[in-house]
């Protein structure tokens, strides 16, 4: 984490692309903690189910937040984080409603 400035949050020079996708990862890890805290979303389930669902609502939230941080300071990484946090969602979903069909006998 070298040469990274901490307060550079948004890189108006990037493409404008970038520049939403930074936007929106921001604003998804913000839906992401409100998640975690609410119990009525997938990320609550988990975390209610769970003993490490917590940190794993908390490490999607870091995905977001880091990857945009990351993205507006030129760092490869920040796209990786930026790729693995949009797909989150799926993976969770599908893993919180497997999980709850599984304890429904299978009937979903």
């Amino acid at each position: 984490m070298l040469n990274i400035d901490w307060r550079k949050w948004f890189d108006r020079m990037q493409p404008q692309t970038l520049q939403i996708a930074t936007m929106l990862l921001y604003l998804n890890g913000f839906f992401a903690l409100m998640s975690v805290v609410d119990k009525n979303d997938y990320l609550g389930y988990l975390r209610d189910r769970y003993w490490f669902g917590f940190a794993v609502g908390l490490a999607v939230v870091g995905l977001h937040v880091f990857g945009g941080l990351l993205m507006a300071n030129d760092r490869k990484l920040g796209y990786k984080f930026g790729v693995t946090a949009a797909f989150s969602p799926f993976v969770l979903r599908y893993w919180a409603l497997s999980d709850l069909a599984d304890r429904m006998g299978g009937q979903l």
